[in-house]
C-alpha cells in the first residue's frame, strides 16, 4: 500500500533492504520490523562554518548561538530487487528541522543540545522476504541530543585545534516514524580543525554506541564507528566558507548475523556559509554515495544562526580584549580605560607594581632596581619631588601642583573640550572653585559662581578681579539720561547686586589700592554724554563710599563717547546699552603685578 504524507515527517534514506524471495519464503506469514533512527545526517553543534564537521570556534566566555537547520532527504529507505533495481521505496522524501543551540564557557568549553523533528514524510508500505515494512504516517520528534565538548589544544583560526567530546541521544523519538531507536545512544568522539591562510579543514571520529542491535530487514545495526572531515576555503575577509564534506559510519558490534555484507552509508556534501555580523546563512547540497540504510539518493540542506560575537581574553585575566588596554599581559581591573587590564601600577608612574621598587610614590626609572620607580635623579643621585600634591599628576605638567586633582579629564565632554581640559585643568579638581559647575563648561572656573545661560557667564561670579579689572558681568543700570542709579525692578536688582558684588572685592582686597570708575556714553548724538558719563561714575563711587568703601581708593572719570565698547557696531540703536557702561580698571598696583583670576 503506497502512502503519501505531507504533514511534519523525518527525512532519512534507508537502502538495500531485501534480496529476492525464495518460492517458501513469499507463503511465509511477514514479520513486521519496526523502525530505527534513521537519519544520518547529525548536525555540526551550532556556531560551527559547516554542516556536519565542527570547526572548533571555542571563544568567548558565556558565548550563545541559535540556529535552524532544514534537511530534506530523496530515497532514504529504498527495497532493492536481487537485479539492483529498485522494488519498493519505502521513504520517497522526507524533511527534517533540526533546532539546536549552543553555549562557549571559559574559551574552552562548549555545551550544546539539538532536537530534530520530522516536519513531511512520504512512502509506501513494503512486505517481502518474510518480513514487512510499514512506511511512516505522521509528524514525530526525533531522538533529544545533548553535547559537551572541550577543547584542549590550538585556538579557532589556528593551524590546529583539538578537542574531545560527547553526545548523549534521549530516546524521545518513534520507532514506528524512523526518528529513534527506543533506546538511550552514546557517541564519544575526537575532533580537530584548523586553517592556514585561506585554507581551512575539519574531522571527527567517534563510536556511536546503539543498544539496538537486533538488524533490519536483514541487514545489520548496532553500534558504529563514525567520522567525517571537510576541506574547503574562507573568502570575502572569513566571512564566506565553502567546500565539500564527506562523513559516513559503519556498523562494529550488532547481534545479527547477517548472511550478506551490510553497506556503510556514506555522503557528500557540497556548500558554504556565510556570516554577516551575528548572522549565518548556509545551503548545501549532495548524493549519498552508497546504498547504505539512512544513505539518500540526495540531500540538501538550509540553515539560519545567530552566532554571538566572541568575549575574547587573550591573557586569561577576566577582562575581555575589547575592554583591555593590555591585552596580551595578564591585568587588573581599573577605573581607567587606559589602565583597564594591566598589571597594577599604584602610583601611575608607569612603571608596574611588580618592578618598582617605590610602588606608591610617582617615581622615575632606573637601571638600579633598587631605585628603579623611586623620586631619585637617575643622574644626581638624589631625591627628586614629582608630585608635590601626590595626586600622581607630574608637577612638570600638573596645572594644579599643591592640590590634588584629575588625571584625565572628566567623562562626558567632546574631543576638542578634553583636550582644553587637558591644557588647563590635568591636574586639578573637577570643579576648582566648589560652585558646582564643572571647570568645563564653567566661564570662571576660578570663582565661584552660579549657573547662567549665557556661555560666557556660565559659572561666574558678578564681579571678578582680572589683571587690569574688576570685571562686572553685567550692567549697571541708570534712569535715562539720568546719573540716578536703577533701585526698582530686575534692572534695579541687578544694579544693587553688581555694585555689592565690586564692594565685597574691595574689602577682601585690600591691596587694590587705586581703582578708576570709569563711565562710557553711546554714539547717540545726545549733548550731554560727557557730562553725563561722568556724574554717572561719580554716582558709583558715592554708593561705594556709603558702604564703607575709603574714597581715597576711587576716582571717578567720565568718557563720554570716546571709548565705544571693543568689538560692537558704534552707530546700530540696538547695540547703544552696551556703549553706555560703567568699568573698573585697577591703577594700584599696576597691571603688570596684579593677580590673575
Amino acid at each position: 500500500m503506497k502512502r503519501k504524507h505531507t504533514i511534519a515527517r523525518y527525512p532519512l534514506i534507508l537502502s538495500s533492504l531485501l534480496l529476492v524471495p525464495s518460492v517458501a519464503q513469499a507463503q511465509e506469514t511477514p514479520q513486521p520490523e519496526q523502525g530505527f533512527a534513521l537519519n544520518r545526517f547529525n548536525p555540526s553543534e551550532r556556531g560551527s562554518e559547516w554542516f556536519s564537521a565542527d570547526s572548533l570556534d571555542m571563544r568567548g566566555h558565556l558565548r550563545p548561538a541559535l540556529g535552524l537547520t532544514l534537511d530534506w532527504a530523496h530515497k532514504p529507505l529504498v527495497q532493492y530487487a536481487a537485479d539492483g533495481t529498485e522494488k519498493t521505496v519505502v521513504i520517497d522524501n522526507q524533511l527534517f528541522a533540526h533546532a539546536g543551540a549552543s553555549l562557549v564557557l571559559w574559551d574552552q568549553l562548549r555545551l550544546g543540545v539539538s532536537v530534530p523533528f520530522a516536519l513531511a514524510q512520504s512512502g509506501e508500505d513494503s512486505s517481502g522476504g518474510g518480513v514487512s515494512v510499514t512506511a511512516p504516517s505522521s509528524a514525530a520528534i526525533g531522538d533529544l541530543r545533548l553535547g559537551a565538548d572541550v577543547r584542549l589544544y590550538g585556538a579557532y583560526g589556528g593551524p590546529f585545534t583539538f578537542a574531545l567530546g560527547a553526545q548523549v541521544f534521549a530516546p524521545t523519538g518513534s520507532r514506528a516514524q524512523f526518528t529513534g531507536d527506543g533506546a538511550i545512544r552514546f557517541l564519544p568522539r575526537a575532533l580537530v580543525a584548523g586553517d592556514y591562510g585561506m585554507f581551512t579543514y575539519a574531522a571527527s571520529l567517534g563510536v556511536h554506541y546503539r543498544s539496538l542491535d537486533e538488524g533490519f530487514a536483514g541487514k545489520k545495526t548496532g553500534t558504529e564507528l563514525t567520522g567525517g572531515v571537510s576541506a574547503g576555503i574562507r573568502a570575502m575577509n572569513g566571512a564566506l566558507v565553502v567546500g565539500p564534506e564527506l562523513f559516513g559510519s559503519a556498523v562494529v558490534a550488532s547481534s545479527l548475523e547477517a548472511a550478506l555484507p551490510t553497506k556503510p552509508p556514506v555522503e557528500l556534501l557540497v556548500g558554504g556559509h556565510y556570516t554577516a555580523g551575528s548572522l549565518r546563512v548556509g545551503a548545501g547540497i549532495g548524493p549519498g554515495l552508497t546504498r547504505g540504510l539512512g544513505a539518500p539518493a540526495m540531500r540538501v540542506l538550509g540553515s539560519i544562526e545567530y552566532v554571538a560575537a566572541p568575549d575574547i581574553d587573550t591573557d586569561r585575566d577576566g577582562i575581555f580584549n575589547k575592554v583591555d588596554a593590555c591585552v596580551t599581559v595578564p591585568g587588573v581591573a581599573h577605573a581607567l580605560p587606559k589602565k583597564n587590564g594591566c598589571p597594577s601600577d599604584r602610583d601611575d608612574d608607569g612603571i608596574y607594581d611588580r618592578d618598582d621598587a617605590c610602588a606608591a610614590v610617582l617615581g622615575l626609572p632606573n637601571a638600579d632596581k633598587r631605585l628603579h620607580g623611586c623620586p631619585v635623579d637617575s643622574v644626581k643621585s638624589e631625591l627628586t619631588p614629582l608630585d608635590r600634591d601626590r595626586d600622581r599628576v607630574r608637577d612638570e605638567v600638573d596645572r594644579c601642583v599643591d592640590v590634588p586633582g584629575l588625571k584625565e579629564a572628566p567623562a562626558g565632554l567632546s574631543a576638542a573640550q578634553k583636550k582644553d581640559w587637558d591644557a588647563k585643568f590635568l591636574g586639578c579638581p573637577e570643579d576648582i572653585d566648589g560652585d558646582k559647575i564643572a571647570n568645563i563648561p564653567d566661564a570662571c572656573p576660578r570663582d565661584p559662581g552660579q549657573a547662567h545661560k549665557d556661555p560666557a557667564r556660565n559659572g561666574c561670579p558678578l564681579a571678578i578681579v582680572t589683571s587690569c579689572e574688576i570685571k562686572i558681568m553685567d550692567r549697571i543700570y541708570f534712569r535715562t539720561q539720568s546719573d540716578k542709579l536703577e533701585t526698582v525692578g530686575d534692572r534695579g536688582r541687578v544694579t544693587q547686586s553688581i555694585l555689592s558684588a565690586v564692594a565685597d572685592i574691595l574689602r577682601a582686597r585690600p591691596e587694590i589700592t587705586k581703582v578708576e570708575i570709569q563711565g562710557h556714553a553711546s554714539q547717540d548724538g545726545y549733548a550731554k554724554n560727557q557730562v553725563l558719563s561722568e556724574d554717572r561714575a561719580a554716582s558709583v563711587m558715592k554708593w561705594l563710599i556709603e558702604r564703607g568703601i575709603d574714597p581715597s581708593r576711587l576716582t571717578p572719570r567720565g568718557y563720554g563717547t570716546t571709548k565705544p565698547a571693543q568689538g560692537v557696531p558704534v552707530l546700530e540703536r540696538k547695540y547703544k546699552e552696551l556703549h553706555q557702561r560703567v568699568e573698573f580698571h585697577i591703577n594700584e598696583p599696576k597691571c603688570e603685578g596684579a593677580s590673575g583670576k
